[in-house]
Parts: structure tokens; C-alpha cells; sequence
């Protein structure tokens, strides 16, 4: 219920915006298996995102204005993550990657949390080779093998939108 306050990350020529939570307004799993590296196409934090977190965070007019986003010629998106790559491009300055949980993500038991209300380590899209993440210090890191994957991590969901 408490609204999102959003970064613009870039503004594209025809008024669409790509838009990043400020902060991480969730704290969970990349997917739940851990045995194999899980791609983004099929880990449940893309499917949470794409229904429960779309649905609910969004009004009609909300996500009339959305525009689908399409990381791989096999998916589309309305609501994503960012990269590794467009962590680099987008935020280049790893003092400027750092973020903190909402209220509501701090209850819950985070992985890489420095404190409280410190700086969280928070998911980036990853592959079928690693798990991708941004470290509480800003630092990207690469975790290889899916045994990582059901970390609770901060989330900053990324969406397109004319606002």
C-alpha cells in the first residue's frame, strides 16, 4: 500500500522512461532451486514480478501507460530487473548502486544486509551460468552455480513507462 518512488535510469526519444525502485520494496529468492543455475525466463522472481507484483502494485492507468520490455527474443516483460551490463551502463557509479530495503523488505531476513537500515545486496538478472547481484557496497558480483539462488536478496524492480 505504500507508494514506489522511482529513479529514471533514461529517457528514450518517445517519451518512454526506464524507471528503477529507489529502493529494494522486496526481499526474496531469485528461484528456489538450488541444485542448477536457474535462467531469468524461468526463476520465480520473474514470474512474482509479472503477476502477483504487477497486479498489485499497479492501477489500470498505472499500467496502461507500462511498456513491455524484452531482454531475450523469448521473453517479454512488464516488469524486470536489471543486468549485469545495464547495472554498468545505467548506474555507473557503484556509490550510486547502493540501496536500501523499504520498511516492509527490512522484516525480512535479508542476505547482505550491513544493518537495519543499511545497504542491502539486491538480485540482478542472470543466466543459465550464474547468479547475479549488486553487493551492499555497489559492487557487482557473479555467484556461479544455482546454490545461491534461494537467497532472500533485495529486489528493484525496473519498469518502462510514459509518465
Amino acid at each position: 500500500g505504500t507508494p514506489i518512488e522511482w529513479n529514471i535510469l533514461r529517457q528514450f526519444d518517445d517519451g518512454v522512461f526506464c524507471l528503477i525502485s529507489s529502493k529494494c520494496i522486496e526481499a526474496m529468492a531469485y528461484d528456489y532451486n538450488t541444485e542448477d543455475s536457474v535462467d531469468w525466463e524461468n526463476c520465480y522472481l520473474r514470474r512474482w514480478l509479472n503477476t502477483t507484483f504487477l497486479e498489485s502494485a499497479f492501477s489500470r492507468e498505472e499500467k496502461s501507460r507500462m511498456y513491455t520490455y524484452h531482454p531475450s527474443k523469448n521473453v517479454t516483460d512488464g516488469v524486470t530487473i536489471l543486468s549485469n551490463p545495464e547495472a554498468e551502463e545505467l548506474i555507473p557509479s557503484k556509490e550510486n548502486r547502493v540501496a536500501v530495503l523499504t520498511d516492509y523488505a527490512a522484516t525480512k531476513n535479508t542476505y547482505g544486509l550491513d544493518a537495519k537500515d543499511g545497504p542491502c545486496t539486491w538480485w540482478l538478472r542472470g543466466n543459465s551460468l550464474t547468479s547475479q547481484m549488486v553487493l551492499a557496497t555497489g559492487q557487482i558480483m557473479n555467484w556461479f552455480g544455482g546454490n545461491r539462488n534461494n537467497r532472500t536478496l533485495g529486489v528493484r524492480p525496473v519498469i518502462f513507462a510514459k509518465i
